[in-house]
């Protein structure tokens, strides 16, 4: 091992860490047994891997790339009901790079088309940086310049969550939203924002808070007229007391009691539950 630069060195094999989950390996010749290396590896760093990448060289060495396999996945749920007509309110879950998972829920100001059109324009800026592996420091910045340059004094809120799969993480990107919540086992966190919205001012910073989940918590987003529906503490009482692992029941369950609080609002929910996969400890 080569304490400095993370490496280790065989006769026959060299193999470098280039991030936490990933470990680079090249071997001289193609006699590789990709298995042997699969195992050797993975009892070395003492985790799961996930079936390995090879590329072979013109010199006939074999460079083979292996990832951590993901110990958890996400089930998720969304409920919405307009005002009326078109919703200023647009949300997106997806996973990316088979790694993460990203919920979104941007909210428009005002209501109708062209509220919704802010909020649509705000989350495929989003989703594509992210698509083509961007971080949060460049993309949040950029798509607040370009709603900026382009929004004609209409905002959009941001709620976003990122989820690592491998190892439970999770980072809260809030502009302009409201509180987001993380259901525990015994206790209902309360995901705070302290930015300007989407478009508001070509410097605002995005409100960034990152946790860690374990297997079964859930993650709930939703748009104003949601929180606007309950007294104070009235959302996260409500939240404690759903009684279900099901992320789309939880997401119906409480869409129906915001309705039955009689407000007049675009209504949107996101609920996510993180499960352990099979055979990951």
């Amino acid at each position: 091992q080569n304490a400095a630069n993370g490496a280790y060195y065989t006769a026959d094999y060299a193999a470098k860490n280039t991030r936490p989950d990933d470990i680079h390996t090249a071997r001289r010749t193609r006699a590789a047994d990709l298995s042997v290396l699969s195992r050797i590896a993975a009892e070395t760093l003492g985790i799961r891997l996930s079936p390995p990448r090879a590329e072979y060289q013109k010199d006939g060495s074999v460079s083979i790339e292996y990832r951590a396999a993901n110990r958890f996945d996400v089930v998720f749920g969304e409920a919405h009901r307009p005002k009326d007509g078109i919703s200023g309110d647009v949300k997106a879950a997806l996973k990316l790079g088979g790694d993460k998972f990203i919920a979104v829920l941007s909210d428009g100001m005002g209501h109708g088309a062209r509220a919704n059109s802010s909020g649509e324009n705000a989350i495929a800026l989003v989703e594509s940086f992210y698509r083509a592996g961007f971080t949060d420091e460049i993309v949040i910045p950029f798509v607040n310049r370009a709603l900026c340059a382009v929004s004609g004094g209409v905002f959009a809120t941001l709620d976003m969550c990122v989820v690592d799969l491998i190892d439970g993480s999770v980072s809260f990107v809030k502009m302009g939203s409201d509180d987001s919540y993380i259901r525990r086992k015994n206790r209902v966190e309360t995901i705070e924002n302290t930015a300007l919205p989407l478009g508001a001012s070509d410097d605002a910073s995005p409100s960034v808070l990152n946790k860690r989940l374990d297997a079964d918590d859930f993650v709930v987003l939703v748009s104003d007229g949601i929180a606007n529906a309950f007294n104070e503490g009235g959302l996260k009482d409500l939240i404690s007391q759903i009684n279900t692992k099901n992320p789309q029941a939880f997401a119906d369950e409480l869409l129906k009691c915001a309705l039955y609080n009689g407000v007049r609002d675009d209504l949107s929910v996101i609920a996510l539950r993180l499960y352990r996969k099979i055979g990951n400890m």
